[in-house]
């Protein structure tokens, strides 16, 4: 499924990761092959619009599971906001967004380390969205606000969170 994702066959990967999916549910892999069909759903949706449905429902049911790794959730989480944006739903993608966010921030600080860098890069993914978006409707200070928390957590992708960041007025001496 992964090759046939890089060769852009993906039809074909979703028909690979339906029947892992299918015939393998109990599988320690299972949970990665179901992100990896809401991809493969996902990049077809150009062609077949209901495929991004199909994406955005798989998206959020990873994002909600238990049982699913924290980095894992956390993609999901990503991906089921970006998606909504794609379907042209920013508030939605708000909605999915800011309280994964806010969970993880809050469960990092109380427990460093428990996020691992997977999980780590799609928080920061995530407040880096947010952060664009209140931009492009003219919240600055939340803007801001989401691209600082990004440089004090120490979190990827620091370089664009700082120039973003003094893009929508912050300081230059913030860390």
């Amino acid at each position: 499924g992964d090759l046939l994702r890089e060769l852009n066959q993906f039809g074909l990967a979703q028909q690979v990761y339906e029947l892992l999916v299918r015939d393998f549910p109990q599988h320690r892999g299972v949970l990665a092959a179901e992100l990896a069909l809401a991809d493969s759903h996902r990049a077809q949706a150009a062609a077949d619009p209901a495929r991004l449905e199909s994406a955005i429902a798989g998206y959020e049911r990873l994002q909600d599971l238990s049982s699913a790794s924290v980095d894992l959730r956390l993609e999901s989480g990503f991906k089921h906001g970006f998606a909504l944006l794609q379907a042209g739903r920013a508030d939605r993608a708000q909605q999915v967004w800011w309280p994964a966010a806010s969970i993880y921030l809050q469960a990092d600080a109380d427990s460093p380390g428990r996020l691992g860098p997977r999980g780590r890069h799609w928080l920061a993914r995530m407040l880096f969205e947010l952060g664009v978006l209140h931009e492009q409707h003219g919240r600055l200070e939340q803007a801001r606000d989401m691209f600082e928390l990004i440089l004090r957590r120490g979190l990827p992708h620091a370089e664009a969170a700082r120039a973003a960041f003094l893009r929508v007025g912050g300081n230059s001496g913030t860390p």
